[in-house]
């Protein structure tokens, strides 16, 4: 299938119900189960021909484990893939990668001061120490 120019999915918030917000984790130990591919089409299995690149994509199978309402299935059985759908699930990991991210950069911060703290008591320790020991004769 080709597409050519814009292709938009209905999202008004009128048009919806029931809407609840992913849970991050939830959604990065789905994710973390995933399994991306690189395939080529099997020829056979098609009535039109499409071509013999290499592709890269989903399991649909394994992605039904996960996400099964990304998967579809046409009137052959076949199963496909939603794949915008992933987006909003990895915008959410995103966003939790980026706040934990952001702690781990502060933590970090936090430590370098207090090794230079450190660093400079050991410093004046060790300044206080051979002055000591110049005044014992050591």
């Amino acid at each position: 299938m080709e597409i050519n120019g814009t292709f938009v999915n209905p999202s008004d918030i009128i048009l919806k119900k029931d809407i609840v917000s992913l849970n991050a984790q939830d959604m990065m130990d789905k994710v973390m189960r995933l399994r991306g591919v690189n395939f080529k089409w099997r020829e056979d299995k098609f009535e039109t021909w499409i071509d013999t690149t290499t592709h890269t994509g989903f399991i649909a199978q394994e992605v039904e484990v996960e996400f099964p309402e990304f998967v579809s299935s046409n009137g052959k059985g076949f199963k496909g893939l939603e794949y915008i759908a992933f987006i909003p699930v990895l915008l959410e990991r995103v966003k939790s990668l980026k706040t934990k991210n952001d702690t781990l950069e502060a933590d970090n911060t936090n430590l370098k001061n207090k090794v230079e703290n450190l660093e400079t008591k050991v410093s004046t320790l060790e300044e206080e120490l051979a002055i000591i020991k110049a005044h014992l004769g050591l």
